[in-house]
């Protein structure tokens, strides 16, 4: 799967004010790596409960990040035994999306 990932809507927004939106990017990589914690945990512990509040707490910041494919991927039923399956698409996803949210904040500064 491929990822696309855009800051478009999120330039827009803070185009005039740099230092807000380097502490934005800081916060948001923050929750997105607490959210694959926490996420990659709960798929393995088949924490049902877990796993849906995460998915839909990501859900409108990977679409405003053009992750579209994520959130199938998360949304998607996952099979009894392919947890692991879908926690290390999952993390290769996340990871691409850290990489990029760190990309932007040395851009920003």
């Amino acid at each position: 799967m491929n990822v696309q990932i855009t800051f478009a809507q999120y330039d827009t927004l803070f185009e005039d004010d740099p230092g807000t939106y380097l502490d934005f990017l800081t916060k948001l990589e923050a929750s997105l790596w607490s959210a694959k914690r926490r996420l990659g945990d709960a798929l393995l512990l088949r924490d049902d409960q877990v796993v849906s509040d995460v998915r839909h707490a990501l859900k409108p910041t990977l679409h405003m990040l053009g992750a579209s494919s994520l959130v199938d991927l998360l949304f998607s039923p996952v099979n009894p035994g392919k947890e692991e399956d879908v926690r290390i698409q999952f993390d290769k996803f996340m990871d691409v999306i850290l990489a990029a949210v760190e990309a932007k904040k040395i851009n920003v500064e």
